[in-house]
Formats: structure tokens, C-alpha cells, sequence
């Protein structure tokens, strides 16, 4: 709006239109007022347009957008402010990347101590079950009548399972064998019990030491003792072995 006043004052009389290049015309006295005229007039539309400025909302708001988005000139104190607060974010994010790798560090070290005594643990049970399978424990060893006399009165503190079978028969009926891979599974969880296999004749003097009447059987020792005989007849060929061991001699092992 200012910029169309001063162009219709400005259009007005002959103000600078009149060509200044013809040295005839300085002298020309209508020329001069006519110059003088237009430079008051000029002089008038710049005030005009200064004041029109001034109150013009338009040109308001452009100079409080200027406000708005130019930053704030800083003082030494804002400065000193700006890098003591950038220096103090990045040292808090220092320690918070320290704290991590702290964190991490004692991680690591828990789950270093957690795998030790791990595997210090499987090394000591490789160890027991290696010894325990050196002197007898944890697995069915094949024996005769002689050897399980001498170790009975050795060792009569050892509890024994034996499965008495006829040296003159065939030992591989499906009785035999059942039981034999269920006293092996058993002597792995028993590892205070010895298991053996013993073939014997009949009419052998060692069955009337053992005091056992008939092979083939199952039969428990305890102090020495023979404490239980499971007969392997044909009723016990038609129970599990699994039932045999529950019903007869799981109450004798250790």
C-alpha cells in the first residue's frame, strides 16, 4: 500500500522525466520550479511512506519474524553457560558409557565364574564316574562264583546284586537279556550297589554258600548275606523286569 502512494506521487508533474541532457533548458526558470516542486513532493512520499510503514501489520509481523528466528547475540557469561552445559552432557555421557562397560565387564565376569565351577563340576563327576567304573560301581560285571565269594567276605559292606544264570543252559533268552540291560540301567543310578553276572552249575558247592536252590535268579546281598532270591521261572518270564527290580530289590540297593 505505501509502495502505491509514492508511485502516484511520484508520477505526478514532470520529476525525473525531464531530460537534464539539453544544457539549454538549465536556465529555463518553469523547468526549475517545475524540479523543485517534484523533489518537495518526493521528499513528502518518503516520510509518507516511512510512517505508512511503520503501522503497516504486514511489514509488523516480517520485522517480528526477524525477531523471532535470529539468534540472540551471546555475552561471554551465555558462552561460559553453553560450553559448561555441553561439557557437563558429554561427561554424564561418558560415565553412562562407562557404566555400561562396567556393567558389561562384571557380566562377563559372573558368567566366566558360572562356567568355571560348571565345568569344574562335570570334570569332578567324569572323574567319580571313571573312578566309581574302575572299582565296580555303575556297571554289570562279569564274575564267577569264586570271585563274588572272596569279594563277599572282603568287602561284606558292599551291597550286591547278582543275576545267578546255569553255565550248562543257554543264557541268551530274552528273560536273560531283558533283565541284564535293566540291571545295567540300574547300576548307572545305584552307585553305592555293585551288579554282577555269574554263571554257576548246578549242584555247585558255591550255591549252597551263596544259599541260593535254583539258577537262573536274582539275588541280593547285604553284610555278606544273601537277603533276597528272585526265582527267573517261567512266572517271572511273564513280569517286566522293571517290576521284578521294584518288587524284589530296589528296597536292598543303594
Amino acid at each position: 500500500m505505501a509502495s502505491e502512494v509514492v508511485e502516484n506521487v511520484s508520477s505526478s508533474g514532470c520529476g525525473h522525466d525531464h531530460d537534464h541532457g539539453n544544457h539549454e533548458h538549465y536556465n529555463d526558470p518553469t523547468l526549475a520550479s517545475c524540479c523543485e516542486r517534484d523533489e518537495r513532493d518526493y521528499a513528502r512520499a518518503m516520510a509518507l511512506k516511512r510512517l505508512l510503514t511503520a503501522h503497516d501489520p504486514t511489514s509488523s509481523a516480517v520485522r517480528s519474524r526477524q525477531e523471532l528466528f535470529q539468534p540472540p547475540s551471546q555475552t561471554p557469561q551465555t558462552r561460559a553457560a553453553s560450553q559448561m552445559t555441553r561439557s557437563g552432557d558429554a561427561h554424564v555421557i561418558d560415565n553412562h558409557a562407562g557404566s555400561d562397560d562396567d556393567s558389561d565387564d562384571d557380566l562377563d565376569d559372573g558368567l566366566d565364574e558360572l562356567f568355571a565351577a560348571r565345568r569344574q563340576q562335570l570334570e569332578a563327576q567324569v572323574r567319580l564316574a571313571a573312578q566309581s567304573v574302575a572299582d565296580g560301581f555303575g556297571v554289570v560285571i562279569e564274575s564267577d562264583v569264586t570271585q563274588l565269594l572272596q569279594e563277599l567276605r572282603a568287602t561284606p559292606e558292599v551291597p550286591r546284586v547278582a543275576l545267578v544264570v546255569s553255565a550248562t543252559t543257554s543264557s541268551a533268552g530274552e528273560t536273560n537279556a531283558a533283565l541284564l540291560r535293566a540291571m545295567a540301567a540300574v547300576a548307572r543310578k545305584f552307585l553305592g550297589t555293585k551288579f554282577v553276572r555269574v554263571a554257576v552249575r548246578s549242584g555247585d558247592a558255591a550255591m549252597r554258600e551263596l544259599r541260593l536252590r535254583s539258577a537262573p535268579c536274582v539275588a541280593a546281598f547285604r553284610n555278606g548275606e544273601q537277603v533276597d532270591a528272585t526265582p527267573l521261572d517261567s512266572k517271572a518270564s511273564l513280569a517286566d523286569p522293571a517290576t521284578l527290580w521294584e518288587a524284589r530289590l530296589i528296597p536292598w540297593l543303594t
